[in-house]
């Protein structure tokens, strides 16, 4: 079914269920109602489905009635001796526009509305539902129809001042099913059921119409459908409603709107209600309405907004009055263009002026001002809004205690800057600027957004040689001057590259020491070179970690070494960040050692002048493996070896031919090939 269709349905039914659900705590199967007026009881049942409307129509209603006496209800008794059906089609002859358009929807195979105007039935997909819905209308507008329809009973035994329970229930084929389909009402006769009127309408004036509306939901189970009238001379009423209204179950009110040729004048108003037994009740209250002008004036232009002098601003406008209804202008002003508008004149200026004269400007802050048209109505139309531009020139102070919080995520950084808010209360916002380099040209990163707030968040890349940015902020007032730069700020870009790692450029040994030098690293950030050293089969060790003023430094002599022992070093650099570079290609060298012994023997040298001959003896303390070699030169000339000595001898004697003076040295020469270096000299003359 199309959502219209449920729509309307509800609109009949569903406000009259939930009327009669007020007493059940399940929802009935069946909705009834019942009138008693003077010697006869009407009792009005509908099915609350379609579906079973056309199942029940065919099976047929029974109706049961159980007497009260003294509050204990007696046993049920049928009023009818077979079950209540609807009239046949040949035995029903219509006698009236209703009976004949209930006819055809029952008995006819496609369903057509016939009321005039219906526009909301037009789109109805479900037949069944729309039948019965136009059925249900015809049963509340004519009771014949009801009683025709089977529907409907009129109960003539019924007597004055007694307590009744009436059943109504399908002819299911099985008693059990027929009690538990069934719906029962009690009525009481003690006297007539009271006539609910109408209530009282509501107006709303309008421009050439009056909007109607009463109380539709709390009156749901006393009308089904109402009708406007309206009264021009207080006397005789016309029906202004050409169809019935229904109640849409969507509010609580009911509404119609009458459109009149003329405002302010005065018509009567009242509402017609239809009760479920087809009657239309007139409501005894009568509503006093009219249409009004609602129609706003022409536009106020304003042309000129302009401030001569310290707090004073010239308003200037110019107004068509093309209705000839103004009744003057109000003049407002405030510091937002959209809202906060504050009234300047309680008085309205005359409909003839066009120029109004503030004198208490905020010079502070910015003003806006819109000139509002009235008219007799009381109806208004302001103006676009005009600033006023003030004459400043002073610029604002410029933002200080700026700081920076720097965070890194991967390969960006988000730093967060920070301010002092301005105290001047035509301040308008900051403008941000930043530069990568300490000489580039500073530029704006707020773009054309004026910043409101004294926080400020930029992302900027890792990945760049610049290792700083540089951040200056400028405060801007309503005028847009602009105040000179804060104090520069330079914010350290995080470093997530490595620095790049040192080269060892030689190795040089002598006996006990070995000397590297290295080529520096190309970074710009180093805080620290790491010399490491290993030998064969073993882990690295650090030697020593240049930092502060030994990073100019580039040679180490490494100090107590082993002779004949191979050592490899390597190199690494850390920057400022913590950040460590690779380690250099390692770079081996072998402690050759010295050729000479560390100790010379020390010689001495006697003349035996009776046997002609010189005594040499030596002291050598580290050593007791060895020869030594014996040196002499006669006359000084070169010396000459004239001996080799095994270290277990403790002289030697040299005879000599000849008179003269002759000059001694000897060295110690080790297994291993090893020499010690030359003795002292030591002369002796002979005789």
């Amino acid at each position: 079914m199309k959502k219209g269709a449920n729509i309307v349905f509800l609109v009949v039914l569903g406000m009259l269920l939930a009327f009669q659900s007020k007493s059940q705590q399940k929802r009935p199967h069946i909705v009834t109602w019942s009138q008693f007026q003077q010697d006869s009881l009407k009792l009005l049942w509908m099915p609350v489905r379609a579906s079973d409307w056309l199942q029940w129509s065919e099976m047929g209603y029974w109706v049961e009635r159980a007497d009260v006496i003294r509050g204990k209800q007696m046993p049920f008794k049928k009023l009818l001796p077979r079950p209540l059906l609807p009239m046949s089609n040949s035995a029903w002859i219509p006698k009236s526009a209703e009976e004949k358009t209930a006819k055809e929807l029952v008995f006819s195979k496609t369903a057509q509305a016939r009321f005039s105007g219906e526009s909301s039935f037009k789109d109805v997909a479900n037949e069944q539902e729309l039948r019965y819905l136009l059925v249900t209308m015809s049963a509340f507008k004519s009771s014949v129809v009801a009683q025709n329809l089977g529907l409907s009973l009129v109960d003539t035994s019924a007597k004055k001042g007694q307590q009744y329970v009436y059943r109504i229930s399908p002819n299911w084929p099985e008693e059990r099913k027929r009690i538990e389909g069934s719906v029962q009402v009690r009525v009481s006769t003690q006297k007539a059921t009271p006539v609910i009127y109408p209530p009282q309408l509501e107006t709303e004036s309008g421009e050439r119409l009056v909007k109607l509306s009463w109380r539709a939901k709390k009156f749901v189970s006393a009308f089904a459908m109402y009708h406007i009238e309206r009264t021009d001379d207080g006397k005789t009423f016309k029906r202004l409603s050409k169809t019935p209204i229904l109640y849409n179950a969507l509010g609580e009110r009911g509404e119609f709107v009458d459109s009149v040729k003329t405002n302010y004048r005065r018509y009567g108003y009242r509402l017609v209600g239809l009760t479920h037994f087809g009657q239309w009740i007139a409501s005894p209250f009568v509503r006093v309405g009219m249409g009004k002008d609602r129609t706003p004036p022409r536009e106020v232009e304003i042309l000129s907004a302009l401030n001569t002098e310290g707090k004073k601003v010239v308003l200037k406008w110019k107004h068509q009055d093309s209705d000839g209804d103004i009744a003057g202008f109000y003049v407002s002003r405030s510091n937002s263009v959209s809202q906060g508008y504050k009234r300047l004149n309680l008085v309205l200026q005359s409909k003839k002026s066009s120029e109004f004269v503030d004198f208490q400007v905020d010079v502070n802050g910015t003003n806006y001002y819109i000139v509002t048209a009235v008219d007799t109505a009381g109806n208004e139309r302001s103006s676009i809004p005009a600033y006023a531009v003030m004459k400043d020139t002073i610029p604002p102070a410029f933002p200080r205690g700026l700081i920076a919080k720097v965070d890194t995520l991967k390969k960006m950084a988000v730093v967060t800057l920070r301010w002092q808010q301005n105290t001047e209360k035509d301040l308008k916002g900051y403008r941000v600027y930043s530069s990568n380099h300490p000489s580039g040209k500073l530029l704006e990163i707020t773009r054309t957004l004026l910043l409101k707030d004294t926080v400020y968040r930029d992302t900027i890349p890792l990945r760049i040689l610049t290792k700083k940015v540089e951040y200056r902020v400028a405060a801007v007032d309503y005028h847009y001057n602009h105040s000179r730069f804060s104090e520069k700020l330079e914010v350290k870009r995080p470093d997530i590259i490595r620095p790049i790692a040192p080269l060892i450029t030689s190795l040089t040994t002598d006996a006990k020491s070995i000397t590297v030098k290295w080529q520096p690293s190309v970074s710009n950030d180093i805080k620290a070179y790491n010399l490491y050293r290993r030998e064969e089969n073993k882990e690295w060790v650090r030697v020593k970690s240049f930092q502060g003023n030994e990073l100019s430094v580039l040679t180490y002599k490494d100090p107590a070494l082993k002779e004949g022992q191979t050592y490899e070093y390597a190199i690494e650099v850390m920057d400022e960040e913590g950040l460590v570079s690779e380690r250099s290609p390692g770079v081996a060298q072998t402690v050759v050692g010295s050729v000479y012994l560390e100790e010379a023997p020390e010689l001495k040298a006697v003349f035996d002048n009776e046997k002609k001959k010189v005594i040499l003896t030596w002291r050598l303390v580290k050593y007791t493996n060895y020869q030594l070699v014996v040196f002499r030169s006669f006359e000084k000339r070169p010396l000459q070896p004239i001996a080799t000595i095994a270290s277990t001898q403790k002289e030697f004697a040299d005879l000599l031919l000849t008179k003269g003076e002759y000059s001694y040295v000897v060295k110690a020469v080790l297994p291993s090939g090893k020499q010690s270096l030359f003795s002292a000299k030591t002369t002796v003359k002979s005789y």
